[in-house]
């Protein structure tokens, strides 16, 4: 090969890599703002985040009113590329929206706090529903993809999981949680999942037409359900306390608690085993009666 040609060719696969790997510089989220390098906290606003507000700085293409400042980044406004920003760290509030090609909605306002020398990452989130598409914000530590309101979230979850279900069951009242499989007709339209809880954590779990008696616990911190079946009966109260949750046969994530009237649902996601689906699990007063 033609050592030119060769040269050539090294030079620019050597180019596309760096343009590949190299992550998009990080530009102040105000105009001339001056922040210390161990002072900077890092945000990614990824594709379809559109910015509508820093705090008090506003986009100025967005901004309804003239006179307010508006020395916010102008790099920042494309929202079809990546874009990351760096601010001092503490508390910021955000406006956002979704906007792509294709179509937008209406936005929303972010709070939060950010830690010196982290990187965020702000996202949009498309959810198809029985009524269409729905869009979620949220902002997630860019290390682990959590969302930095899990622990909030998980704990509001907790609480409601307790009111609704395990005070009134730690009270004596019978308590049983149900998924319908709604592709079954007739006679044969049975639960595919039940939840029936019993005194002492004891409880009776069915999966599709299998039932297991054995223990069920909660780990409020991480909104966990979890269940050891208990085939011979040996297995005690205390001994089903000592064990950790990820070594039960059953866990579950919670993810929602609702309640319509006399109505709760309470959807799971499952841990263990590993699936992806939500179950929605639903309560009646009168199946009891």
């Amino acid at each position: 090969m033609n050592k030119k040609l060769l040269l050539f060719l090294v030079t620019l696969i050597t180019a596309m890599s760096f343009s590949f790997a190299a992550p998009a510089k990080a530009v102040p989220a105000i105009e001339g703002e001056e922040i210390a390098e161990e002072e900077r906290a890092y945000l990614v606003f990824k594709k379809t985040v559109s910015i509508t507000r820093i705090d008090e700085y506003y986009n100025q293409y967005k901004a309804k009113d003239k006179k307010i400042k508006t020395i916010y980044n102008k790099k920042l406004n494309d929202y079809n590329k990546e874009r990351t920003a760096f601010l001092q760290a503490g508390e910021h509030e955000l406006e956002i929206s979704y906007q792509s090609k294709t179509g937008y909605a209406n936005g929303t306002t972010l709070k939060a706090t950010f830690e010196a020398g982290k990187t965020y990452d702000v996202v949009t989130i498309v959810e198809e529903g029985i009524f269409g598409k729905t869009i979620k914000y949220d902002i997630q530590d860019s290390e682990t993809h959590e969302s930095i309101y899990a622990k909030a979230l998980k704990l509001g979850l907790a609480i409601q999981y307790v009111n609704k279900i395990l005070q009134p069951v730690s009270e004596g009242k019978e308590m049983t949680l149900s998924a319908m499989d709604f592709k079954r007709t007739g006679e044969n339209n049975k639960s595919e999942y039940i939840i029936e809880y019993g005194p002492d954590l004891t409880v009776t779990y069915t999966e599709k037409e299998t039932t297991y008696k054995g223990y069920i616990g909660f780990e409020a911190t991480k909104a966990i359900i979890y269940i050891q079946f208990d085939e011979d009966g040996s297995l005690t109260k205390d001994a089903f306390l000592s064990m950790s949750p990820e070594d039960c046969d059953r866990v579950f994530e919670l993810k929602e608690v609702t309640s319509i009237g006399p109505v709760i649902t309470v959807k799971i996601s499952s841990i263990k085993p590993e699936n992806d689906a939500i179950i929605s699990l639903g309560y009646l007063p009168y199946q009891n009666q």
